[in-house]
């Protein structure tokens, strides 16, 4: 799975890892011996998502750019589109929404003009993450219903759960529930198909967070230690803390004081009592943020 395939968005902080580290140092070390052709273009597009995915982002757009220029001196139109969603997915998350825009909008007609159905869909997918994030939800919709729609033509399974994830979203957002519970129920039912745990418990823990709002605690306890269940089975820290952060919510809600306190403790979370009375339920929502 790619790391910003599904695609979480969670609050937490990229920690750096021995992981990515590595890749970077594998990238790094090809570029010494690339040509200048569409190899080279891949490799720096490669690096700039590395760098963003431990928080470098000025190393990210540097890359990203150095792959651009490359890529349109040779022609290659399919780098062309991938630097130029690179440079878009890093303005996004540092909140330059003008400029994330233009440059997946540009990413859009590269893909259309060379009929690359999946890389539209990602394309719709973050220009609807933008108008999200701007509040614009008609906007938002609208792209990430024509992302779904190219996912189900080419049966993009993985692709029409994340964006059902995204779709939930804004519904709950909205405060419409009823929807935002179909449409991460269906999330649900494919990522079982796939047997894709983390997907799974991305889908149970977004399924606890609108019983969460609704009050119904006993179904949102119900899908919050499903969630973690399945986190604790595949060693997903920021997923387990997440859903410590939601049980603790809801036990303090709850008037469960020793129990919330236990599980923000868990979480290591700078998260209180009084943040959780206050209203801020610290619920993580987990979904599709960018491919």
């Amino acid at each position: 799975m790619k790391r910003y395939l599904l695609f979480i968005f969670l609050i937490f902080s990229t920690c750096f890892s021995f992981a990515q580290n590595k890749n970077i140092d594998s990238l790094l070390t090809l570029l010494k011996t690339d040509k200048e052709d569409t190899n080279k273009v891949n490799h720096l597009n490669n690096l700039s998502n590395e760098y963003r995915l431990i928080g470098e982002y000025q190393k990210g757009l540097t890359y990203g750019k150095q792959a651009l220029v490359l890529a349109q001196n040779v022609g290659f139109k399919k780098g062309i589109a991938n630097s130029y969603s690179r440079i878009g997915i890093i303005y996004t998350i540092q909140g330059n929404y003008p400029e994330a825009l233009k440059t997946h909008f540009v990413t859009l007609k590269i893909r259309e003009e060379i009929g690359d159905k999946k890389g539209m869909a990602s394309s719709y997918n973050n220009i609807g993450l933008i108008y999200k994030n701007q509040g614009d939800y008609l906007e938002a919709l609208k792209n990430h219903f024509a992302a779904l729609k190219i996912r189900e033509e080419i049966k993009d399974k993985y692709g029409i759960a994340a964006s059902e994830i995204n779709i939930g979203i804004i519904y709950r957002d909205q405060g419409n529930y009823p929807e935002a519970l179909k449409n991460y129920s269906a999330s649900l039912k494919i990522f079982e198909e796939l047997k894709d745990k983390w997907g799974i418990a991305a889908s149970f823990d977004n399924i606890g967070i609108i019983y969460n709002e609704q009050g119904n605690y006993p179904e949102a306890l119900k899908n919050y230690s499903a969630a973690l269940k399945i986190d604790e089975e595949i060693g997903d820290k920021n997923g387990i803390a997440s859903c410590f952060i939601n049980l603790g919510g809801i036990n303090s809600f709850l008037n469960k004081t020793k129990e919330a306190q236990i599980y923000l403790n868990k979480a290591l979370q700078p998260v209180t009592l009084s943040d959780l009375h206050s209203g801020n339920r610290c619920s993580i929502t987990r979904f599709e943020y960018k491919r």
